[in-house]
């Protein structure tokens, strides 16, 4: 197929490539020969290394790292060796994904039926990124870890905190969180404001779903969103669990 597009003008120009640069199906095929699983992980550090500089040349103190996986559907293709079903049964892959900003520092492919927190290639994604990062970056840099609803697991989030890393993660509205979001009284409520954005938020300690600890979660609901009040009912209600505290932040992170 990849001979179609490297005649196609307008897709060359998409593409910002000219058109006697525009690979065949023959490079295609040679590229894909050469690139065997080693030669995937040793690519993975040349992410890691630019990671690395670009923090280097900014020195923050406070490094946020952001971790999600993106389903790719393969429901089209004609060959689909290793798919299997993922988000809403797409047959497919779900990698892993790890951003800084708008920049991606890691990535890990993987098979549409791992979930987020599947198997030990989070916690060595993770570990992989933090080691540098307090090695040639500063040593006391503070790494804020976030992440969906389906990364905050019990083992998870305890190894993120043997390796010193501060974590919010989104978690789901069960029957529990419903009653404890319920407890607190309006005086125990606060209120954050920015800009036309208004949140009302409650934090408790929770033994969230199957877990054997209480962790701390904040509950967040929209007071007002663009300037408007939204009704009750319609008003999304996010849980969080994260390990961060007041006694946590130091007055040099105004991050």
């Amino acid at each position: 197929h990849s001979d179609e597009p490297a005649r196609d003008a307008a897709y060359a120009g998409t593409v910002e490539q000219p058109r006697d640069r525009m690979a065949s199906s023959h490079a295609i095929r040679r590229f894909a020969g050469s690139s065997g699983i080693f030669r995937a992980w040793l690519f993975r550090k040349v992410p890691h290394r630019l990671s690395v500089w670009r923090l280097r040349t900014v020195r923050p103190a406070v490094v946020c790292i952001d971790i999600d996986t993106m389903v790719m559907s393969s429901d089209g293709a004609g060959k689909r060796e290793a798919v299997s079903p993922a988000y809403e049964n797409t047959k497919g892959f779900q990698p892993l994904q790890v951003t800084r900003g708008r920049f991606v520092t890691d990535a890990f492919f993987r098979g549409g039926s791992c979930h987020s927190g599947h198997g030990e290639s989070v916690v060595r994604i993770v570990t992989e990124l933090a080691n540098p990062i307090r090695g040639e970056h500063r040593e006391d840099a503070v790494i804020v870890l976030t992440g969906d609803c389906g990364f905050p697991g019990q083992d998870l989030l305890a190894a993120f905190e043997k390796l010193g890393i501060f974590h919010a993660f989104g978690a789901c509205v069960t029957e529990n969180v419903r009653k404890a979001a319920a407890s607190p009284t309006d005086g125990n409520f606060g209120e954050l404001r920015k800009e036309k954005q208004a949140w009302r938020l409650a934090d408790f300690g929770l033994i969230y779903g199957t877990w054997s600890v209480f962790r701390r979660l904040v509950f967040r609901q929209p007071l007002c969103e663009d300037g408007q009040m939204p009704l009750s009912p319609d008003r999304a209600e996010t849980p969080i669990v994260t390990n961060i505290r007041s006694d946590t932040v130091a007055e040099d992170m105004p991050e």
